[in-house]
């Protein structure tokens, strides 16, 4: 029993002093050297944030109707290259600067436009999956009934939904899109939807 218990001491005893825990200044230092890259954890996909965005979409009227211009049961398409910018840290909305093709259809001619809009976005973040906006810009007619005005005044109301990947957005847009003629009487109103990519850096 004696030897037992002089055995257990011996091992007890014997482990090498470097194995103790060491405390104090230098032990703690070890703690703020700096990581190397390897060791660095990587960030999640999705967690960089962006900037810039630009986009590219086609859309349809319905239920479009025209005041002392082209009638009621107006329809039409358009194309639209979207570029917008993140907003600051102090302001809630997003800028963006978009350039319009417009196609109106109806009984008698077809007739075409670009616009040139200036819009505030809500909220100011590109990959928030809801936002809405409202844009104000000049139209210019390529093609326009005679004696009507070629120079609009264009303004219109969105809501939009996005989902985002890394780099790349699919999103759908959908609102009421007006215009006032501004050399003669007359303006438009319709409901349009599109959809399209985006791509932001």
């Amino acid at each position: 029993m004696r030897s037992g218990a002089f055995f257990i001491l011996f091992l007890a005893f014997s482990s090498p002093l470097s194995a103790a825990p060491t405390v104090g200044k230098g032990a703690a230092m070890k703690y703020f050297k700096p990581q190397s890259s390897s060791s660095k954890e990587r960030l999640p996909r999705g967690v960089q944030t962006y900037t810039r965005q630009l986009a590219l979409s086609a859309g349809t009227y319905f239920k479009g109707k025209s005041y002392e211009w082209l009638g009621e049961d107006v329809g039409g398409w358009s194309l639209q290259l979207d570029y917008r910018k993140k907003g600051t840290a102090d302001s809630f909305f997003s800028k963006s600067y978009q350039v319009e093709l417009q196609r109106y259809q109806f009984s008698e001619a077809e007739l075409s436009k670009f616009s040139f809009l200036w819009s505030l976005i809500f909220p100011r973040s590109l990959s928030f999956p809801v936002y809405v906006g409202v844009g104000l810009g000049p139209g210019v007619f390529l093609s326009q009934l005679q004696n009507e005005s070629w120079l609009s005044l264009d303004y219109k109301a969105f809501l939009g939904f996005r989902l985002s990947d890394d780099h790349s957005q699919f999103f759908v847009e959908g609102g009421v899109k007006n215009h006032l003629l501004v050399l003669s009487s007359g303006q438009f109103t319709g409901w349009f939807v599109s959809s399209g990519v985006a791509y932001r850096f």
